[in-house]
């Protein structure tokens, strides 16, 4: 007697069957009685046609079976570590290969993302996938990292001017001022959603000697954090000009940082010949050398022809605040201009 039977395959992809349903000799004569079965096995993966004969030592029979192979054990498969990778043009490029093994042959391999697929800024997820030839499957995970630990580089000046030189505020963004900043992960950074102005500085004092500077105070009205600075169009016409140099932080999204700083330029009259910066005279905001402070005008008349008292500070305010202008300054100076014989007129332009 007979039977089909299904067996697994072991870890060679092969297994032993037996098709023998209760064969027996029922009088037991003459004997022996035994069973051959051909072919004997193992078997490999598949059907196989399996024929049992029985022999009782005078007769014999003979019957048919089916033994069937299966392979029901699960691939093995193998991710690669995680990957770190530097961001270069908004994301990195990402080369793997995930390892699989199978009991029973060959085993198709497939990763989403596939290998060498470009991944953004931040982490990402490959999962990888690995089927036999039965349609067994098992799968895997491992991470893509692409950050970004590069500093930006600050623009170049954009040689900004202000003219003609009448003495008021010029509102100067810095996107006005530099160019973008270069970052090697998002290229071209916006100064005015990057960059933050830190302090200014001008290469002469707020209030020179004489009476053609406009004789004004709080000459540089700087915002803290913000992207814009108020400077006044004057300068020493006794001079070559007045730089403002704007200094100021530009912080990509990952946090990296760098200084930038740039120049703007009142010149000395119309003629717009070169301004040459002769060094820090007179700053505000964060950072300023404390021998600076000397630079800033004295507010009060002391006696006939002369100025004296205390430096105001720094005029560095929050943002929400506005400007403030110290118009006192100009007319506590006509006032001593007048009665000390000065020539206190209003200077054009050109001077």
């Amino acid at each position: 007697m007979c039977r089909d039977v299904v067996v697994e395959a072991d870890a060679q992809c092969h297994a032993s069957a037996n098709v023998d349903h209760g064969s027996h000799d029922p009088d037991g004569q003459p004997g022996p009685f035994t069973l051959t079965q051909t072919a004997p096995g193992p078997f490999g993966l598949g059907r196989h046609a399996v024929t049992l004969t029985a022999h009782d030592g005078e007769d014999s029979a003979m019957c048919q079976a089916t033994v069937k192979v299966v392979d029901t054990t699960l691939p093995s498969i193998r991710c690669p570590a995680p990957q770190v990778l530097e961001c270069v043009a908004g994301g990195a490029e990402a080369t793997y290969t995930a390892r699989a093994e199978d009991n029973c042959g060959p085993v198709s391999v497939t990763c989403t993302p596939p290998d060498g697929s470009r991944f953004p800024l931040g982490r990402s997820v490959v999962d990888c996938n690995a089927v036999d030839g039965s349609g067994n499957a098992c799968g895997c995970a491992f991470s893509v990292t692409v950050r970004d630990t590069r500093a930006p580089v600050p623009g170049a000046s954009l040689g900004k001017r202000l003219w003609p030189a009448d003495h008021q505020y010029r509102t100067v963004t810095l996107a006005e001022c530099a160019a973008p900043a270069k970052d090697a992960c998002l290229g071209d950074l916006s100064l005015e959603r990057y960059g933050r102005i830190v302090r200014v500085t001008a290469d002469e004092s707020e209030d020179v000697a004489g009476i053609c500077d406009g004789a004004t105070c709080d000459d540089i009205d700087v915002r803290v954090n913000a992207t814009s600075v108020q400077l006044r169009a004057e300068r020493d016409d006794a001079g070559d000009g007045r730089v403002y140099t704007v200094y100021y932080v530009v912080e990509d999204p990952s946090g990296n940082r760098a200084d930038g700083r740039c120049t703007v330029e009142v010149p000395r009259d119309s003629a717009g010949q070169q301004v040459h910066d002769s060094g820090p005279k007179y700053c505000v905001g964060q950072g300023c050398a404390p021998a600076w402070a000397a630079a800033h005008c004295a507010r009060e008349v002391s006696g006939a022809g002369a100025w004296s008292g205390v430096a105001p500070p720094p005029r560095f305010r929050p943002a929400h605040q506005a400007p403030r202008r110290w118009s006192s300054s100009a007319r506590s100076f006509s006032s001593w201009a007048r009665s000390s014989g000065v020539n206190s007129a209003p200077k054009s332009s050109n001077s």
